[in-house]
């Protein structure tokens, strides 16, 4: 009887520690998520698609980059796959991942400038179902999860009901927006609007041979010139860090090679809201991840192998400042760039929809309804 007593005790002991440990340390809130894949039709038709997307990117990109849930912002994943070539697969259903979700915005969009079109078996069921299969989708339930397929050809073609696959989506909380590229009765007929019924989103028609100009503002050669002095802060570190910087580069020549100089005010403004880079020292020392005395000399830049460390931990600090003061000035000019913006788009009202308009009007709705901030119009 002692004995089970003294047990009993124990218990008791024990489910009071166990209590109050969860009083003292309760479970961290996960950080808001936002998770878009974009599935694009690359038939010989989507030459004008392809490249809306690739000057409209950052544009879309800003608008999750810099909205918020619950005044956190949200991480943001995007995956991208090409559909409709005759360049793919007959197996694969003419379907290729050409990027599962990544936080890293400079492989989206490298990844789009090397996408070519070419024939076409556009089989809309049956990316849909791939890109569910195939992407690693949040069981939360607090997660914006979306995904956007864009092409010309009837929804019901190909071997996979499309009705099927987006009975899937529902059951996963997973939004599917068809966006027809061509006339709003024309997509209609061919059942993309039933798509969107089906898949719960937003039926959208865009015109995909709108010449690709980024409207442009007074803002914008200010705003791309303290993108490119953002890049002066970055420390590369390693193998990867070369890589990645290298990457970066070739990212802003890209889009400084469109037409506007908007599409590269764009990258910039999307670049001073961007999470610490994996491969960037200075964001390691400044959060703590890392200290300059662990650092291997070696797999510095150059000019920096021979500081010593006290040279060093001032080089850092001096970065890590320097970039928050050119985020904070971006922050300011893309408030007023934004307002230039809405009151030309005021000035448009009307006319057809772009891609990035069409995939921006979506977004506001639908991941408001889950308690997502946005800014100013766009």
């Amino acid at each position: 009887m002692k004995r089970f007593k003294r047990l009993a005790c124990c218990a008791v002991a024990v489910s009071m520690t166990c209590s109050n440990s969860y009083a003292w340390y309760p479970m961290p809130r996960p950080k808001p998520l936002v998770q878009v894949a974009i599935l694009l039709d690359t038939s010989n038709s989507m030459d004008g698609l392809i490249e809306q997307a690739k000057s409209q990117l950052w544009k879309i990109a800003n608008d999750l980059a810099y909205c918020s849930r619950r005044g956190e912002r949200p991480v943001l994943q995007v995956a991208l796959y090409e559909y409709g070539n005759n360049g793919l697969s007959p197996g694969e259903n003419y379907v290729r991942q050409a990027l599962p979700f990544t936080t890293h915005l400079d492989e989206v969009s490298e990844t789009l400038f090397s996408l070519r079109t070419h024939g076409g078996y556009e089989y809309c069921g049956a990316v849909i179902k791939d890109a569910l299969n195939g992407l690693a989708w949040s069981p939360r339930r607090d997660v914006y999860k979306v995904i956007f397929i864009a092409g010309n050809e009837p929804f019901t073609q190909g071997p996979v009901y499309f009705r099927d696959a987006l009975a899937q989506a529902v059951r996963m909380g997973i939004i599917v927006n068809p966006i027809y590229c061509g006339a709003y009765a024309e997509g209609v007929r061919t059942q993309w609007q039933d798509g969107a019924i089906a898949g719960r989103g937003a039926y959208m028609t865009i015109d995909s041979d709108i010449p690709v100009v980024v409207d442009p503002t007074p803002y914008d050669v200010e705003i791309g010139r303290l993108g490119s002095e953002l890049n002066e802060t970055y420390v590369p570190y390693g193998i990867q860090g070369r890589k990645g910087y290298q990457l970066q580069t070739s990212v802003d020549q890209l889009a400084a090679s469109r037409e506007s100089a908007g599409a590269l005010a764009e990258r910039s403004i999307y670049k001073a809201a961007a999470p610490a880079q994996a491969w960037d020292a200075v964001s390691h020392v400044a959060s703590g991840k890392m200290k300059v005395g662990d650092l291997k000399r070696h797999d510095l830049p150059a000019p920096l192998q021979s500081k010593s460390d006290p040279e060093l931990d001032a080089y850092f600090r001096d970065q890590q400042a320097r970039r928050a003061a050119l985020r904070s000035r971006l922050e300011e000019l893309k408030k007023s760039r934004e307002d230039f913006l809405a009151r030309k788009q005021r000035e448009q009202a009307g006319a057809p929809m772009s891609l990035d308009q069409a995939v921006l009007k979506a977004i506001r709705e639908q991941a408001g309804r889950l308690q997502f901030k946005f800014g100013g119009a766009r």
